[in-house]
């Protein structure tokens, strides 16, 4: 399947940075944070402009700049936090953003192939106890065995949201067993296990629809240990 050995070769990268990336973080938001002072200082400026439309001209392109610095920054922000290394740490983590930045991370892939990404994610907080980097680490899992299975033009679907006691997230298609995408979910499975969560594969909906990984960890409710 075309774009199958790019994805394969993109975790293995993943891999790779993540034993660099740590080490860099500084050199990478040292300049984004150098361009978000700038762009401070450059709205500043042009409000004091005294010709209207000459001003209004000048603002608008401090805003595109700014909004491409933001979006600049979170890619960064995501990528560091995919390359940290698990702690061993029990916290409280919400599950809700770790899916939006997945969301995300993997435009730039989708877009490349022209895949769509069908999401439905719960306005509610998913509040789970476990380590982030190690849940991060999931889900980018998952996700990359997601777009080893999809076809080009295809449907990525992402879906988070509580069902009883338990905070669910949801990725498909599932890559048929035997495909490159199994260490992808291998690895998932493995980690999602130290957490005390499960991870299963369930149909998606209609008969002919693609499988979907579920993932399933116990919602976190103050009070309860």
């Amino acid at each position: 399947m075309a774009g199958k050995d790019e994805i394969a070769l993109l975790a293995a990268q993943m891999r790779s940075l993540a034993a660099v990336l740590p080490g860099v973080g500084h050199d990478l938001r040292g300049p984004i944070n150098t361009m978000v002072f700038t762009l401070e200082v450059l709205r500043e400026s042009a409000g004091r402009v005294a010709e209207p439309a000459l001003r209004e001209r000048q603002l608008g392109y401090v805003r595109v700049l700014a909004d491409e610095t933001r979006r600049l920054h979170r890619q960064v922000e995501i990528l560091l936090g995919y390359a940290a290394s698990p702690a061993g740490a029990r916290e409280v983590v919400d599950l809700k953003p770790l899916a939006l930045e997945l969301a995300d991370f993997l435009a730039g892939p989708l877009r490349k192939r022209r895949i769509e990404l069908q999401r439905a994610i719960d306005e509610e907080r998913l509040p789970v106890t476990g380590d982030r980097a190690t849940l991060r680490q999931v889900l980018l899992h998952l996700g990359v065995a997601a777009l080893a299975a999809a076809p080009d033009h295809g449907t990525v679907t992402l879906a988070a949201g509580p069902r009883g006691d338990r905070a669910v997230v949801e990725l498909g298609p599932a890559p048929p067993s035997g495909d490159e995408g199994d260490e992808q979910v291998d690895a998932a499975r493995e980690l999602l296990s130290t957490l005390g969560g499960t991870l299963v594969t369930v149909s998606g909906g209609p008969v002919a629809a693609p499988r979907k990984h579920r993932v399933e960890l116990p919602l976190f409710r103050e009070g309860k240990s």
